[in-house]
C-alpha cells in the first residue's frame, strides 16, 4: 500500500539536520557514522607495544594461546568439546637419549681426576640426563604431565633420593626411595636407610636386597618364587586378646599403607580375627587375621605386659628388660613379684585395665 508522510509543519517543529542529511543522502550519513565510531574506537587503544618493550618480555608465550582460546570460547578448568565430561590433562611424549638403543639405560657420567677443562668449559654444568620419575609400579615412564617435574639420572646402583624395589629379605615386593647408605661395619653387609613408599616407614635394608625398579626377576628368583613357601604344621594357637598393641605386618593390608603400623586391638571377634585401630590416624580395621599381625615388646623399662603364649598365659606383667639380641625379655609379675625370662613371642604390650591382675585368656574353649 501507500505510505502518507506528513508535512514537516505537521510534526510539530523542523527535523534535525541528521535526519536531512539521513534523507537527502540516502544511506550515506549511517555509513559515514559507523566510519567514524570505527576511527574513534583505534584512537582510544592503548599504546601499541614493541617487540623489545618490558611488558612484551616478561609476558610468557604460554599467555598469548590462553588468550586466542579463550576468545574461541575455552575456560581453565573446564573440559574441551559438546560431550566433555572433564579436563583431560595435556600429555607430553619423552624423546629418549640420543644414539640410546630400546631398553638400554643412560650411562652414569664417570669423573675423571685429571680431567682438564676446554677454553670456555665449565664442569659443573655439563648436560644433565633429565627423566621422568618412576611410576606407581617403579616402572620408566616415557610420558608426563606439563605441570610435572623431570627428575635427574643417577645412574645404576644404590644412590640416595633413588627410587628402588626390593627384590630380597621381609621387605620383598615393595617400592622405597633410598634415604642414605649406612657406614659400613666391619663383617657386615653394606646396609641402606629406605622410606618405604606404600606406609612410609623407615626400614634398613641390604643394598644386596635393592634393584632397579621394573627388573625382571632374574632365573634364581623365578626358582624360589616358583616353591611355596614352608608352612607348620597346623594353625598356630589364638593369642589375640583385647587391649593389645600390635604391629601389622601383612604388606597387602590396607593396600600396603597399614605395613609395619601399630595398632590397639579392640575386639576379638574370632580366636584368629580381630579388629583393630590403627595408631597413627585411629583408623578402624574389621576382620583382620591374627596371621596379619605380630606381638610388640617396646625397650622402655616398666612397660605394662600381657603374657599370651605358655603356661603363664593370660597373665600380667611389666618389663624388666628387653634382649634383642636372645629374643627374650626378663619380666616381673605383678601378683606374686616374681621375676621369669620370656620369649619376645609369648609377651605382647598391654594397654587394659591396671587394676585387673589376672586376665582370662583369650579364646581358652578354641
Amino acid at each position: 500500500g501507500l505510505e502518507v508522510r506528513r508535512r514537516r509543519e505537521d510534526s510539530g517543529g523542523e527535523r534535525p539536520a541528521s535526519s536531512q542529511v539521513a534523507r537527502s543522502r540516502g544511506g550515506r550519513a549511517s555509513h559515514l557514522s559507523e566510519e567514524q565510531a570505527f576511527r574513534n574506537d583505534v584512537r582510544d587503544l592503548p599504546e601499541e607495544l614493541g617487540a623489545d618493550s618490558e611488558r612484551y618480555v616478561a609476558m610468557p608465550v604460554e599467555e598469548f594461546g590462553k588468550a586466542m582460546m579463550r576468545g574461541m570460547g575455552w575456560r581453565e578448568g573446564k573440559g574441551v568439546g559438546r560431550n566433555a565430561k572433564e579436563d583431560v590433562k595435556v600429555v607430553e611424549f619423552l624423546s629418549r637419549p640420543d644414539r640410546l638403543g630400546l631398553g638400554a639405560r643412560p650411562k652414569e657420567p664417570t669423573s675423571k681426576p685429571n680431567w682438564i677443562n676446554k677454553p670456555g668449559e665449565d664442569k659443573s654444568k655439563r648436560s644433565k640426563v633429565l627423566l621422568a620419575a618412576a611410576g606407581d609400579a617403579g616402572r620408566v615412564r616415557h610420558t608426563r604431565h606439563l605441570d610435572e617435574k623431570m627428575v635427574e639420572y643417577k645412574g645404576p646402583g644404590v644412590q640416595e633420593g633413588k627410587r628402588m624395589a626390593v627384590v630380597g629379605g621381609k621387605h620383598e615386593g615393595l617400592q622405597c626411595v633410598v634415604l642414605r647408605l649406612l657406614p659400613r661395619e666391619r663383617g657386615r653387609s653394606a646396609y641402606a636407610s629406605v622410606r618405604l613408599v606404600a606406609s612410609e616407614e623407615v626400614v634398613e635394608v641390604r643394598c644386596k636386597e635393592l634393584a632397579e625398579p621394573g627388573r625382571s626377576p632374574s632365573k634364581g628368583d623365578k626358582d624360589k618364587k616358583g616353591k611355596p613357601p614352608r608352612r607348620s604344621g597346623g594353625r598356630s594357637p589364638p593369642w589375640l586378646h583385647s587391649g593389645l598393641r600390635v604391629r601389622v605386618v601383612d604388606k597387602h593390608l590396607g593396600t600396603g599403607k597399614a605395613y609395619l603400623k601399630k595398632a590397639v586391638v579392640v575386639d576379638v571377634v574370632e580366636p584368629h580375627r580381630c579388629d583393630v585401630v590403627l595408631d597413627e590416624d585411629g583408623k578402624r580395621m574389621n576382620g583382620v587375621s591374627q596371621s596379619c599381625l605380630e606381638t610388640v615388646v617396646p625397650k622402655a623399662k616398666g612397660t605394662k605386659l600381657l603374657v599370651v603364649k605358655g603356661g603363664s598365659r593370660g597373665r600380667v606383667c611389666t618389663l624388666v628388660k628387653r634382649m634383642t639380641s636372645r629374643g627374650k625379655a626378663t619380666v616381673h609379675f605383678l601378683q606374686d613379684l616374681s621375676i621369669a625370662e620370656l620369649s619376645l613371642d609369648d609377651v605382647c604390650e598391654y594397654t587394659g585395665q591396671e587394676e585387673e591382675d589376672l586376665v582370662p585368656a583369650a579364646g581358652a574353649g578354641a
